[in-house]
């Protein structure tokens, strides 16, 4: 196995990066005074906090930060949060969403509101590959995955994709790529 670089100080650096990249083209951020690795999130690549002082934590899903994920995909992510610090962005609402179009022109960041995983190969692969229930679109080809039964698991056929209109089909791993 190889050794993995990511760490709270690895995220730590890449924050002040994206925070110093903001400043540069005008986007004032909030004040971002812990950045944390969550290993036990799956759903989501990261998350922003409000502290109740005023000040924001970062915390990134440590099951993505694995030595298959690039750095251009964590600093994406780690964008993605540091956009939430400004004000008045702790939604996707749209001045969180021009300051992301800034970003993503100046920088050439891929910052949107959700990581579409059918977009994003090294993304799917990875959340893939411990995923109990995996269903493609049968349109798009969109593929989404659960670690649970719920209600979409059980009544696959009531659900539609919501890129395409398109029905569900179950898959196993050997699929995904």
């Amino acid at each position: 196995m190889k050794y993995n670089i990511w760490n709270t100080s690895v995220l730590e650096k890449m924050v002040g990066d994206c925070v110093d990249e903001c400043k540069k083209i005008g986007i004032h951020t909030g004040n971002i005074t812990k950045v944390t690795i969550n290993n036990r999130v799956k759903s989501r690549l990261g998350q922003c906090y409000l502290l109740s002082n005023g000040n924001y934590e970062i915390e990134i899903s440590g099951f993505f930060l694995n030595e298959n994920i690039s750095e251009k995909i964590i600093k994406n992510t780690v964008m993605h949060e540091v956009l939430h610090t400004c004000d008045g962005c702790m939604n996707h609402g749209n001045r969180w969403k021009s300051y992301a179009e800034k970003v993503n022109s100046k920088y050439g960041y891929n910052v949107s509101r959700l990581a579409n995983l059918s977009a994003n190969e090294e993304i799917k692969r990875s959340y893939c590959k411990s995923s109990k229930y995996m269903y493609r679109c049968e349109g798009c080809g969109n593929i989404v995955a659960f670690n649970r039964r719920c209600k979409f698991t059980k009544y696959t056929k009531y659900y539609s994709c919501g890129y395409c209109g398109g029905s569900f089909t179950r898959i196993t791993k050997d699929e995904v790529a």
